[in-house]
């Protein structure tokens, strides 16, 4: 007996509109599915192991496609986030003046949002820092629902840590 199980077309098609937004109900619209019920049904096309494994195919080949991936998205988030002004400004006696573009280090430049040179001078915006470190804090989970609902803070986290340690040497 086979293990693999043919996807219908429009199943198929679900998974290919998924990728895209990563919104079950509206991949199951886009793929010809009825709107009435296409929440219940992009939830149940989730659930089905072989309708996952060509998601995840279709994510990987994206991932190979356009040469993306976690560790890259990751890493640019981190530029942001710990980027520092001292690399695009030369500090002067009680002030500062920007840096020329091309004298800025190419990772530097990551934390710029928009540089303005004009007649009267140069300016400069930064990326949202607090945003980054935001999205960082979401990927490695510091902001889990749980931990908070429970109202651990880490003080307890600690005492519970230590305790652990004390009984398992």
């Amino acid at each position: 007996m086979a293990n693999t199980i043919k996807l219908t077309r429009k199943q198929d098609l679900f998974c290919q509109q998924y990728i895209i937004d990563l919104n079950a109900t509206q991949a199951a619209m886009r793929a010809g599915y009825s709107k009435s019920t296409a929440r219940q049904t992009g939830y149940e096309n989730l659930t089905k192991p072989y309708i996952q494994k060509r998601i995840h195919e279709l994510m990987e080949a994206r991932e190979r496609r356009v040469r993306i991936s976690a560790d890259l998205v990751v890493r640019e988030l981190m530029l942001v986030a710990f980027s520092d002004i001292g690399e695009v400004v030369e500090w002067e006696d009680g002030g500062f003046t920007l840096k020329e573009l091309h004298e800025i280090h190419p990772e530097a430049r990551k934390g710029i949002r928009r540089y303005i040179k004009s007649d009267t001078g140069m300016s400069i915006v930064m990326e949202n820092k607090l945003r980054a470190l935001e999205l960082l804090c979401k990927h490695l989970g510091m902001f889990d629902a749980k931990v908070r609902d429970r109202g651990v803070g880490i003080e307890e986290l600690m005492k519970t840590a230590r305790t652990r340690k004390l009984r398992n040497p």
